[in-house]
């Protein structure tokens, strides 16, 4: 059976669980493109805020990281912004009635929850020109055709959706199953 060096990913946990679970020594590489995106939704393209101006425009920098050493700056510039900011990410209001509280920046959390879940996969595919770090030209071709059976077929368990996702793999790699 052929397998698979690298795949591009979304923030699909099932999709990468079942792609990881058939093809265990495959590389993912998150989408870049739906990296940036969210944090866009979550900061604005325009922040108001000094911690979102600072997360967003390294954000935008993400398709500048070209080499395993550009990977480590951009890794070590995301540490020091949540190192400078901690403080303000984790502001919290109360309400004087109800004694219950929430955090402020919820949307500034997000992002940076979101980039640290996706750290693992950002920079996967560095010095593999072959392979696109988005899987944005894919939405209309393999992704689409992969997330249809799951998506007719709605109320599945996690466990039956990777049963449905590895099948696919399986028949359009011309596999058989036993």
């Amino acid at each position: 059976m052929s397998q698979p060096a690298t795949d591009v990913i979304d923030d699909q946990k099932g999709l990468q669980q079942s792609i990881l679970q058939r093809f265990p020594l495959a590389h993912s590489q998150r989408c870049l493109v739906r990296a940036e995106r969210f944090v866009r939704t979550c900061v604005s393209g325009n922040p108001k805020t000094d911690a979102g101006i600072e997360l967003w425009r390294p954000v935008r920098s993400l398709w500048d990281v070209n080499t395993q050493k550009d990977a480590r700056t951009w890794r070590h510039w995301f540490a020091f912004w949540e190192a400078v900011y901690a403080g303000f990410i984790a502001e919290r209001s109360r309400s004087i009635e109800t004694d219950s509280w929430w955090y402020k920046h919820r949307k500034l959390r997000s992002a940076r929850l979101h980039l640290q879940k996706a750290f693992p996969y950002l920079f996967t595919i560095i010095g593999e020109p072959c392979v696109p770090s988005t899987s944005n030209h894919m939405e209309g071709g393999v992704n689409a055709r992969l997330k249809e059976p799951v998506r007719c077929h709605r109320g599945l368990s996690q466990e039956r959706k990777r049963v449905v996702v590895a099948f696919f793999l399986v028949c359009k790699l011309g596999h058989n199953l036993t």
